[in-house]
């Protein structure tokens, strides 16, 4: 019988990284099934996205490769964001500048709004149709 190496995805490793790796070593044997692959694909996730994977049956290969990287995202994005919501945003060191700077004399960003003032209802005045 056969033996294909393991390799198992380590920190600093993506799922995509690791997916290359297992088809370069799945290209040099011959009579891999589909469903072992499968297996040792799974099999070497780290095990929070190895759970989700398995949770949801995946029945290609593509699709565990699918499954895997979303739920890579998934879990990258809690631990360090992709990018700063807030990138604008400059920490305040004392309340004195922050005050220094709300006192400058900045022009407005938006222009004042536009107040149409209604004539009092006694005041508007009859024109007869020759005036029109």
């Amino acid at each position: 019988m056969f033996s294909v190496p393991t390799f198992q995805i380590n920190t600093s490793t993506s799922v995509h990284d690791y997916y290359t790796h297992l088809t370069a070593l799945a290209n040099r044997v011959q009579g891999v099934t589909s469903e072992a692959l499968i297996d040792c694909f799974v099999g070497g996730l780290k095990p929070d996205i190895q759970r989700d994977v398995i949770a949801q049956a995946p029945t290609t290969l593509i699709r565990c490769v699918s499954l895997a990287k979303l739920y890579e995202e998934k879990y990258t994005s809690k631990t360090k964001p992709l990018h700063d919501p807030y990138p604008f945003r400059h920490p305040q060191t004392n309340t004195a500048s922050s005050q220094s700077i709300k006192s400058t004399s900045l022009p407005p960003l938006l222009q004042a709004p536009i107040t149409t003032t209604f004539p009092k209802q006694g005041s508007v005045k009859k024109i007869s149709p020759a005036e029109m």
